[in-house]
């Protein structure tokens, strides 16, 4: 981790999973000229991470201030996608902002599967206003993203969600 650490310049290296992606597809809603990476819709950009080969999907800026439940914007104009008949977790903030879970994360709970995202709000250490639902879709469903990216918050347990719109 160090090496790759200074051959990269950065500040600190995470860790960022093991994490399970939930969706059922993505689709690109930019005209490929947002950023660099398959996310803006350019060529894949890879990288060499120690063994690790990688291609760039995202940025986003990471400060010693992101917390649970703080919307963190990631910039990239891919979304995710959902079929009818699939079933969605959804955070909501105070303010009536819907999450969508992306990804659940085995980082916190090594134990935590798929079986138990419908009841995971029991869980959760939800902060005050903030509520857990999950509920089957009646039709093919989009995650809308906001004019610059995607807002991703992580529950305590570092699971992760997009703000729809």
């Amino acid at each position: 981790m160090a090496v790759i650490q200074t051959e990269n310049e950065a500040s600190f290296i995470e860790m960022n999973g093991p994490r399970y992606f939930i969706v059922d597809g993505t689709a690109d809603t930019g005209d490929g000229t947002g950023g660099t990476g398959t996310a803006a819709g350019g060529e894949a950009t890879l990288q060499q991470f120690g063994d690790s080969t990688m291609a760039l999907l995202a940025t986003t800026e990471v400060s010693d201030e992101s917390q649970e439940y703080e919307p963190d914007l990631v910039v990239r104009t891919t979304t995710w996608t959902f079929e009818a008949g699939t079933e969605v977790y959804e955070l909501t903030d105070p303010d009536g902002n819907v999450y969508v879970m992306q990804s659940y994360s085995r980082i916190v709970d090594r134990s935590l599967t798929a079986a138990d995202l419908p009841a995971l709000g029991d869980r959760l250490d939800l902060p005050e206003g903030w509520s857990y639902a999950s509920r089957v879709l009646d039709e093919p469903f989009q995650v809308a993203l906001s004019p610059d990216g995607a807002f991703v918050v992580q529950d305590d347990l570092r699971n992760s969600y997009q703000r729809n719109g």
